[in-house]
Formats: structure tokens, C-alpha cells, sequence
């Protein structure tokens, strides 16, 4: 049986008490940073005059925000390039049309483990459970400490 001192006890409770407080406080910062956050996105986007000539939109402010210290001259929407990616489909159809199936698409085949059969095989009694079990790998878990409510 482990038993807790005071001062363990004291600072049991008040790491939990700072714990909790900030999870609270952080969950109320970030709602209040994504509705500012997604207002100002979409009063950027509908507003094409506030294009900086690069695609990007922007605030500026006159004069600077401070905050805490720091200077802050505007805020701007920032597109990220864009993903290329193939479209199957159209690729596939490009080449029936253009009569270039036989240069552009390859049969691929794979091998993998059926897992079913691996369980049905050991069930079977085929494979024992040691063996199987030495098949798999098993990551560390990995924690999270949450507030237990009442």
C-alpha cells in the first residue's frame, strides 16, 4: 500500500487544479480563435479587393495591432498550392480513346498475408497460438490524461 505524504497530496491536487483550469481555458481560446479565425476567412475570400497581386488577400492595419508586445501589421489568407493528383478515371478513358491502353496501363500484382486464414488456420489448430502471436506486432500505448467529471 502506498501511502501519500502532505506535501505530495498538496501538489497532487494543485497540478490537477492547474491541469484542469488550463484544459478548460484552452478549450474556451480556441472556440473564440476559430470563430474569429473563420470570420475573417470568409470576409476575405468575399472580398477580391483585398488581393495582394500574388492570389494571397490581405488586412493591413493603420496603425499596427500590439499585443502583449508585439506589433502586428495586418492578417492575410494565404492559398496553398494546390495538390496534383491523376484522375483514374479520365486517364483510363484517355487512353481507350486514343488507343494507348497497351503503353499506358500494367497489370500489377501483389501478394500480401490473408489475415482471415491466418485466424481460420490457427483455429484449426494449425498454426499455434504462440506462433501466431509472434506474427504480430504490438505498439506502447500511448496516454492522455483527461478530467474524470463527476
Amino acid at each position: 500500500m502506498i501511502t501519500l505524504t502532505d506535501k505530495v497530496v498538496d501538489r497532487q491536487m494543485r497540478e490537477a487544479q492547474t491541469f484542469l483550469y488550463y484544459r478548460l481555458e484552452e478549450a474556451k481560446a480556441k472556440a473564440k480563435k476559430d470563430a474569429s479565425r473563420d470570420w475573417l476567412k470568409t470576409m476575405l475570400m468575399e472580398n477580391e479587393e483585398l488581393d495582394d497581386g500574388s492570389g494571397n488577400r490581405i488586412i493591413l492595419f493603420d496603425p499596427p495591432l500590439f499585443i502583449d508586445g508585439k506589433s502586428y501589421r495586418g492578417i492575410s489568407a494565404r492559398a496553398s498550392k494546390p495538390r496534383t493528383y491523376l484522375n483514374i478515371d479520365r486517364a483510363y478513358e484517355y487512353a481507350d480513346n486514343h488507343n494507348l491502353r497497351d503503353d499506358l496501363i500494367v497489370v500489377i500484382t501483389t501478394e500480401d498475408i490473408d489475415q482471415n486464414a491466418l485466424a481460420v488456420l490457427n483455429q484449426d489448430g494449425v498454426i499455434p497460438d504462440e506462433d501466431l502471436y509472434s506474427l504480430y506486432d504490438v505498439e506502447d500505448p500511448r496516454w492522455a490524461i483527461y478530467a474524470v467529471e463527476e
